[in-house]
């Protein structure tokens, strides 16, 4: 996985469902964005014309609201479908995969299938994110998330990571596979 960072001083245009500016910034802001729009166990309601999020988890609820606002808005959609509108062109993903939360794994995650791309989009405790990151992970986003997350716990805040990867068909195939075994065994 790699970490996901927001700042305030990238900006970036989606023109259909291409980004004008890509850079690893504005890149990570956008994937931070998608992340959160699509990586929780919120349902959408149309009432009036107003789109109404309502979900187990208060958090998850107000992480999709925040996503909203910042252009990336959870749409009504079948069970195995998310679909985001980002800008004013809705994308869908295909769900392959839900991992709730639980106390024990700390944190939940998401598969997601657009075209020919599997993404897994993770979020949760830092200390179980950050065990999983890769060594590849830019150390410029992991230095700056750590002090924010140093600064946030010492005043008492909850913190919580959002990490994304990129995947494989094989490599999905093989950890599907996994996950199906543990699965039979309990």
């Amino acid at each position: 996985f790699r970490s996901l960072c927001l700042t305030q001083t990238s900006i970036f245009r989606l023109n259909n469902t291409f980004i004008k500016k890509i850079d690893d910034e504005a890149l990570a802001i956008h994937e931070f964005w998608k992340a959160l729009a699509c990586a929780h166990e919120c349902v959408c309601s149309d009432s009036n014309g107003k789109i109404e999020y309502n979900g187990v988890s208060p958090d998850d609820v107000e992480l999709v609201k925040t996503a909203a606002s910042q252009g990336y808005s959870l749409l009504k959609s079948p069970s195995n479908i998310r679909k985001i509108l980002i800008g004013n062109v809705t994308h869908e993903y295909e769900i392959l995969n839900i991992l709730n939360f639980s106390s024990e794994r700390k944190r939940m995650s998401i598969v997601l299938k657009e075209g020919n791309n599997i993404k897994v989009y993770t979020k949760g405790a830092d200390c179980e994110i950050k065990k999983r990151l890769s060594k590849n992970s830019s150390k410029k986003y992991f230095t700056a998330i750590t002090k924010g997350i140093d600064i946030f716990s010492a005043k008492g805040y909850r913190t919580l990571m959002i990490a994304e990867k990129t995947i494989t068909q094989d490599e999905y195939m093989k950890w599907s596979e996994k996950l199906r075994n543990g699965e039979m065994n309990l």
